[in-house]
């Protein structure tokens, strides 16, 4: 019997939310990302150098060995006179109260230097992570160098179940005011605290004690996919990750298309470090170029899961101008302030089952002299653009099922089957603890869940399903009732070449010609056989179906067979040589069709 719930709490699901609300009363409640960086998951911890991966597959967390409610992120760098730009960004210990895997500027790659390496962030990967003789010197933050040298870096050891990381350019043994390790700014392993490089491994300004886990992108990628599922109104997660440089901090365009841009004009249609309020770090999309009508930017993210989303950015442009921000159909404009004033929009999108994303940005040029109008000026600039997901749709996370016996199906994931036809099915496989779905376009948190059986009657469409155990298979093939009884069957060779070709070239003196096997079909009509397999069914399968039909059908492919050397070119037979023929009382066949052998083999005359 099959039975149909709504995702409800269950009594451990009420207590947990309970003991959590205790929690949030008391105080602020944190995570411990040692129940995020699993091997489940696909994270690993790296605890020597050989196993630190230096190529573009793999992201890395790092995180403090003192404490494991706090992660190391990018925040904001605190200018002071003579420093870097304030628009640089630091590394800072973060309290986790999300899932961490969903935010960017969690992420780093490694890159390496002879025996030095250097730590490049996800999201702000314009310039490595460094010190610099202009940022107040062990401040870590980026700043102006975008590949790795002596500012950025780091000598790594592994000792104590700990990564220190020591500068390179000012190691202790340089004796250096301003060498030593990776540790907090002000001692405090605490949320919020950035991270200096001058600390020294002894008493009292103690380096930092670190812990490093990689995952490679493409396994990060699905598991950020999953946690969307989670998303409510109430509770929205980010999904910023999926846009391709979403904030311009690469320092140049890339993921971004540039529309109507003059190839011969000037150069200021392209990323730029130029100033403008409500920014995200150092870089922005400027637009503006002489002559241009119209000017955007444009990107179009693949495979976004189907749901509900709000997307957010900060547009400027001149006093009095006009600039618009697109989600696929959704459009907002404002009127310009000034070339520095960056003024937020937010879009509700909708993602529908196509699963794109469509983000547009642009601005149409005029003149601001009367008499002059047809000597345009556009202007804009764009930053900061967000993306937040409130609610995915089921459809949106689904896979395709594996559909055999061999592979495991991921626990917690959905996937789908396209049922071709109204039937009965068999489920093969561990159905413990698995539950389905035909909600596609229901949101997660509302879709209809029951329980599969091994026997079930699927209509047409598509269909999910998800199993929380860790050792489930899954196929489905169509039932068929089983009918006991008996059946008769012969298999002969006909004989039917022609006795001659064209009434003089003798290729079959001995064959039983056209009376020959009219009488053959006279006997397979008296012995009433089920089903009858003939071979060389050529010349004469008039005669052989005379008194079979109209009891008997049989195959009707038409075929023709060379006799070069005979006679040139090609003799048309009834059929192809081997034919099927039954009984209509007891085996129905349709939609016969011509299949062309992949391959064939020959020997003693005849191809198998």
């Amino acid at each position: 019997m099959q039975t149909t719930t709504k995702h409800r709490p269950s009594l451990s699901q009420y207590f947990m939310a309970i003991v959590i609300l205790m929690m949030t009363s008391i105080g602020t409640w944190a995570a411990d990302y040692t129940t995020f960086l699993t091997a489940d998951r696909g994270f690993t911890e790296v605890t020597s150098l050989s196993d630190i991966q230096t190529g573009s597959n793999h992201y890395y967390m790092l995180v403090p060995a003192e404490t494991t409610s706090l992660i190391v992120g990018v925040g904001p760098y605190e200018a002071k006179p003579g420093w870097a730009s304030e628009n640089s960004k630091a590394l800072r210990y973060f309290e986790i109260t999300t899932d961490p895997v969903l935010e960017e500027s969690n992420f780093f790659t490694i890159e390496e230097s002879g025996s030095y390496i250097g730590f490049r962030n996800a999201f702000y990967s314009r310039d490595l992570f460094q010190t610099h003789d202009n940022a107040g010197y062990m401040y870590v933050n980026t700043y102006t160098d975008a590949n790795l040298d002596e500012w950025s870096y780091l000598t790594p050891t592994f000792q104590n179940g700990y990564w220190l990381f020591e500068s390179g350019k000012y190691p202790i043994s340089s004796g250096d005011w301003a060498c030593g390790f990776l540790g907090p700014w002000n001692k405090n392993v605490a949320a919020g605290e950035a991270i200096a490089l001058n600390r020294q491994n002894t008493s009292g300004d103690e380096a930092g004690h670190y812990r490093l886990f990689h995952i490679t992108k493409s396994q990060l990628s699905t598991i950020r996919r999953q946690a969307l599922a989670d998303a409510t109104t109430d509770t929205p997660l980010n999904a910023t990750w999926l846009i391709t440089n979403p904030s311009f901090e690469t320092g140049d365009e890339t993921g971004w298309t540039l529309l109507d841009k003059d190839p011969n004009g000037n150069d200021e249609f392209k990323t730029r470090d130029y100033g403008m309020s409500n920014k995200d770090g150092n870089f922005v999309m400027n637009a503006y170029q002489w002559w241009a009508p119209n000017l955007s930017v444009k990107q179009t993210v693949e495979d976004v899961p189907s749901g509900i989303y709000e997307l957010s950015a900060v547009i400027c442009t001149w006093e009095g101008r006009e600039v618009t921000f697109m989600g696929n159909e959704s459009t907002v404009s404002k009127t310009g302030v000034d070339d520095a004033t960056g003024i937020p929009v937010t879009l509700n999108v909708n993602i529908g089952v196509n699963k794109k994303l469509t983000i547009t940005s642009g601005s149409t040029g005029q003149w601001w002299v009367e008499g002059h109008e047809g000597e345009t000026q556009t202007f804009f600039k764009v930053d900061d653009i967000r993306l937040t997901c409130k609610g995915v749709y089921l459809n949106g996370l689904a896979l395709p099922l594996p559909d055999d016996e061999e592979t495991l199906l991921t626990p917690g994931q959905w996937y789908y089957y396209d049922v071709s036809c109204h039937s009965d099915y068999l489920l093969i496989g561990n159905l413990a603890g698995m539950t389905y779905s035909t909600d596609g376009n229901q949101l997660m948190t509302n879709i209809s869940t029951s329980t599969p059986q091994r026997e079930m009657t699927l209509n047409r469409g598509r269909i999910y399903f998800c199993t929380t155990s860790d050792d489930a298979t899954l196929r489905i093939t169509t039932k068929r009732e089983q009918q006991e009884g008996t059946f008769t069957a012969v298999a002969l060779n006909v004989d039917g070449l022609p006795i001659n070709v064209a009434g003089f070239i003798d290729i079959n003196p001995d064959g039983p010609g056209s009376d020959g096997t009219k009488l053959i079909s006279q006997y397979l009509a008296e012995k009433q056989y089920d089903i009858i397999g003939a071979s060389e069914d050529f010349n004469y399968h008039g005669s052989l179906m005379k008194s079979l039909e109209p009891a008997y059908s049989n195959g009707k492919v038409r075929a023709t067979l060379s006799v070069e050397g005979l006679i040139q070119g090609s003799y048309p037979f009834d059929t192809d040589g081997l034919n099927l023929i039954w009984k209509n009382s007891k085996i129905a066949a349709s939609n016969e069709s011509w299949t062309q052998w992949n391959s064939s083999k020959s020997g003693e005359g005849n191809q198998y």
